[in-house]
């Protein structure tokens, strides 16, 4: 009841399809962990959600009346974020590496360690997803640009409204198809 699932995934979704359009910009390699990564962003959130729903209302709360960066609200009331979480439980899954720090560093690229470009499309794919609507995971504000993960990520500003026309068609296909029998 904390948050609308639907929403939710089509949120990872979006996410998943800008990050791999974002890869493909780039020509980079295995374009499907970039969509992979993208879905499995905000997967930490999902853990919180189930296992500490108590403290989620509270934090949700805290979050209605004074909005701010939800990561931030759960670090400060936590003690931990969704990003640290879905990081974490990566590892535990033994998902490579790659994935688990696209996956923790999502919020704060500049923190990636091994892959620094991920992070940073995952990043970019994730403020592009939530300004474009699609779908929500819970967050009230676009997250703010990081400014190294836009110089790491090499795209200029005009590489955006190809990717939002090719985004805005693939996501309507593919919600289509997911959520057909609905």
């Amino acid at each position: 009841d904390l948050v609308n699932m639907n929403s939710f995934w089509c949120h990872s979704l979006g996410c998943g399809i800008v990050a791999r359009l974002l890869a493909g910009k780039r020509k980079e390699i295995a374009l499907e962990r970039y969509f992979l990564a993208g879905v499995l962003h905000d997967i930490g959130r999902l853990l919180i959600y189930q296992n500490c729903g108590d403290e989620m209302r509270r934090v949700l709360k805290s979050n209605l009346e004074d909005p701010r960066h939800f990561y931030e609200v759960e670090k400060e009331q936590l003690g931990f974020n969704h990003p640290e979480v879905g990081g974490l439980l990566l590892e535990r899954w033994k998902i490579p590496s790659i994935l688990a720090e696209m996956v923790s560093c999502h919020h704060q690229p500049e923190n990636a360690r091994e892959y620094p470009l991920g992070p940073s499309l995952v990043h970019i794919a994730d403020i592009i997803a939530h300004s474009l609507q699609l779908g929500n995971s819970g967050d009230l504000l676009v997250p703010a640009l990081s400014p190294v993960a836009w110089k790491q990520s090499g795209l200029d500003p005009e590489d955006l409204e190809m990717i939002f026309e090719q985004v805005q068609r693939q996501y309507d296909d593919l919600i289509k198809v997911i959520f057909q029998n609905e």
